[in-house]
Formats: structure tokens, C-alpha cells, sequence
């Protein structure tokens, strides 16, 4: 009998994460992430979506997606450069990749975490649905790319082709690009997890999520805008 006790005390107190069932089971996996004690699954989880994060800009490098620049310049090499220069293309956005994984799962967790004082772990799994998230939008992304010529910032689920009829300021097209009905759904669920907790007013909730994620934006337009003279100077 008490054995009996122990385990169901022991299986209502951990947690194993799995983040697909959290984002179509929400409430039911929400409400045991708050009871846990304990939270498992995290850091083996963590590993493979760094692994999905690679492989996805691995295989966009593969179809030659961001590659515009070299093949400008494909007459300039020999042969023997080109493959080189494509060799270190697709090694660079595998790079990419891995950091800005890291940066997702990491950053904004710690930045909850001062804030809110809810445990690491529990807010880097919620990052990690954030991630998953992402990619998904990313692979919806590539056969638009490939089969349309969409850049990402003027698809479809964003108000980049909106802003683009509006301004020519590319900087503007690049942050509104980045706003899209994936990154709607992830503030929603960001609040919804963080609500959970009942450790902040909901205001103070949304408005650090809407601060992170203008910041986020800002961020992703920089980076588009100097993308190009980045690779025109590793690759010119």
C-alpha cells in the first residue's frame, strides 16, 4: 500500500515534457506543469530541436535558398571555389541555426524568469514549444520559397507584402515580414502558459511579451538588412 502511494505521489509530482502534446492537450499539460516538482525530458528534448533547427537551414542552404549572392558571382570562382563557397554557406546557416535555437530557448527564459521567479526548466520548456512553432512556419516557408520566389518577409501569414505596398523602406518590410500569424499564435500561447502561473497581472504579462517581441522583430529586420553585405563580404 505504501509503495502503491509512492508512485502515484512520484507520477503527479514529474512532469515529462513533450511539447506537441502541450500545444494540443494546453490546459490539461499546463495545469501538471504547475504542480510538478520535477521536470524531466527537458534537456534530451532540448538536444533534438537544436538537431531539427540545423537540419532545417541545413536543407534551405541545400536548395540553394539565401544563396542569391553566390551565384551572382558563380563566373568569378573555378569551379572548385564555388563548391568551397557553398560548402561553407550551407556550414554558416547550420551555425545560424544552432544559435538562434539557442538564443529562442534560452534568453527569453531567463528573462521570464527574473521577472516572474517561475522555474528555468518550465520556462525554457515553454520556449521550446515557441521553437517548434517556428520551425513549422519555417517549412511551411520553403515550399513558398522554392515553388513562388517568396522571400520570407513578403509570405503570405506576415504583413510584410502589406507594408510593401505601402513603403519602399525595406527595413519597415522586413520587421512588419516578420510579423505573422505564427508569431500572433506564440504570444498568445506565451501568455496563456506565463497566466497560468498566476505570478503576474495579465497587463504586465502582455506588455512584456509585446516588448520582447517588437525587439525580437527590430532584431530579425536588422539582420536582414545587413545579411546581404555580410555575405558579400565573406564571399566577395
Amino acid at each position: 500500500m505504501l509503495d502503491t502511494h509512492v508512485t502515484e505521489r512520484k507520477t503527479l509530482m514529474t512532469y515529462r515534457g513533450n511539447v506537441i502534446k502541450l500545444l494540443f492537450r494546453m490546459d490539461d499539460h499546463l495545469f501538471r506543469v504547475k504542480q510538478a516538482e520535477k521536470m524531466s525530458n527537458i534537456w534530451k528534448t532540448t538536444a533534438w530541436l537544436f538537431v531539427a533547427a540545423m537540419g532545417v537551414y541545413i536543407w534551405m542552404a541545400w536548395l540553394g535558398m539565401g544563396t542569391n549572392l553566390l551565384s551572382e558571382k558563380a563566373l568569378m570562382y573555378t569551379p572548385e571555389e564555388y563548391e568551397a563557397a557553398k560548402f561553407w554557406f550551407v556550414i554558416g546557416r547550420a551555425g545560424f541555426g544552432l544559435l538562434l535555437a539557442a538564443l529562442i530557448l534560452f534568453v527569453p527564459s531567463l528573462l521570464f524568469y527574473y521577472l516572474t521567479g517561475i522555474p528555468y526548466k518550465k520556462l525554457v520548456y515553454m520556449q521550446q514549444a515557441v521553437l517548434l512553432l517556428l520551425l513549422v512556419e519555417r517549412l511551411i516557408w520553403i515550399p513558398l520559397a522554392v515553388y513562388a520566389g517568396l522571400d520570407w518577409y513578403v509570405s503570405p501569414m506576415s504583413f510584410g507584402p502589406l507594408m510593401a505596398y505601402i513603403t519602399s523602406q525595406s527595413w519597415l518590410i522586413y520587421f512588419f515580414g516578420a510579423i505573422s500569424l505564427f508569431q500572433i499564435l506564440i504570444i498568445w500561447f506565451q501568455a496563456k502558459f506565463l497566466k497560468r502561473f498566476g505570478v503576474l497581472k495579465l497587463r504586465w504579462i502582455w506588455t512584456s511579451l509585446i516588448l520582447l517581441h517588437i525587439f525580437e522583430w527590430a532584431w530579425a529586420a536588422l539582420l536582414a538588412s545587413v545579411d546581404h553585405i555580410v555575405l558579400g563580404g565573406w564571399f566577395g
